[in-house]
């Protein structure tokens, strides 16, 4: 619902209001709107006749589950810091039209991110399962498997935007051309993330999610030092650099550290 509901709902209710108004950005903002409205509706009615009535006994601690979740709440916090702060840090130095051209630019590459997306969200549940029952041949199989697939993917998905990326950015507009080099480097960057597989979750789901917290928040900060030293005289480029380079480190680092502690 959250990964591809949203996109589909929007793009219904775009897709009529092109067909009956004038297409304007207002246009594009009340269907996102709307799709979000029909998924909530959906989510509602699936909760009740599936999850509903919910128990209320449990062994969890209000305190203990808190303290467990928080820093996965930061952790999530930054993630998104780190997806947004080259883009407002491009903002300030450099007109509206080329941080228009490096959005489009910037969702063209997590593209190859779909597919890690998508396996993580089923892998997580099963990976914490076989870490605390303790199946160690298990947890190593899951690891290997989804890293392989998410690899092979997402390789193919870099490759197809690198060969033919005029053919996509032109698809945008002439104007979009000049993101033809940060496309690449984004691209290269986001391949970081299959190469090293769901390091995240790894992370996560075996108790060391205050060990990603900590890894995340220095990606952070080399994210926006490299973006304040690279914006001014490389550009967009510079900003695509910078966000390679963190998206590389907290990838590189956090496997670095499960090779130690965890295999």
């Amino acid at each position: 619902m959250f990964n591809g509901g949203r996109f589909v709902f929007s793009l219904l209710f775009l897709g009529v209001f092109i067909l009956i108004y004038e297409s304007t950005p207002v246009t594009s903002i009340i269907a996102h709107t709307l799709g979000i409205f029909v998924l909530f509706l959906i989510s509602i009615i699936y909760i009740y006749k599936y999850l509903f009535p919910l128990s209320k006994h449990t062994n969890y601690k209000s305190k203990g589950f808190v303290l467990k979740s928080l820093p996965m709440l930061f952790s999530a916090s930054m993630i998104v810091f780190l997806g947004w702060s080259d883009t407002i840090i491009l903002g300030i130095y450099r007109e509206s039209s080329v941080v228009g051209v490096y959005s489009v630019v910037l969702k063209i590459a997590a593209v190859t991110s779909f597919t890690f997306q998508a396996i993580d969200s089923i892998l997580a549940p099963k990976l914490s399962s076989a870490f605390h029952d303790n199946d160690m041949a298990l947890f190593k199989k899951l690891v290997k498997f989804s890293t392989i697939v998410n690899l092979i993917i997402s390789l193919l998905v870099v490759i197809v935007i690198i060969l033919f990326k005029d053919i996509i950015l032109r698809f945008f507009g002439e104007d979009f051309k000049l993101g033809s080099t940060a496309l690449i480097i984004l691209c290269v960057g986001q391949l970081f993330n299959a190469v090293c597989g769901p390091v995240g979750s790894i992370l996560q789901m075996t108790g060391r999610q205050k060990v990603f917290q900590n890894i995340l928040f220095i990606a952070l900060i080399i994210n926006i030092t490299l973006n304040i030293l690279l914006v001014e005289k490389h550009g967009i480029n510079g900003v695509a650099t910078a966000t390679a380079i963190s998206l590389a480190f907290w990838n590189i680092t956090s496997y670095i550290y499960i090779r130690k502690t965890v295999f």
